[in-house]
């Protein structure tokens, strides 16, 4: 990367990433509500018509939060990038 021009770059791309994030997190609070609605008519029993339903919420679920942490990851390596350009004096939750 080039120091000089790439800060506008990796600032457009951590806004996108800290968007992602947001999007995960919510989605994340939804499959859990979803999951906790299934299990509250007993669907978190292997033996009931919905175990199905609660087994994707739940498969659904872990695949979200890998992504996010992913993300995280993705966000923290663009910040150090930052950080060593310099950009970071104004940015919060660093």
């Amino acid at each position: 990367m080039n120091k000089t021009s790439g800060a506008p770059i990796i600032f457009e791309d951590l806004k996108n990433i800290r968007e992602a994030i947001i999007r995960r997190k919510a989605e994340i609070e939804s499959i859990q509500d979803r999951i906790e609605q299934i299990a509250s008519v007993g669907g978190d029993q292997s033996d009931h018509p919905s175990y199905d339903d609660y087994h994707k919420a739940r498969m659904k679920q872990k695949h979200v939060k890998e992504r996010l942490v992913e993300l995280q990851v993705s966000a923290s390596e663009y910040e150090v990038d930052l950080l060593e350009l310099n950009y970071l004096k104004g940015l919060t939750n660093v």
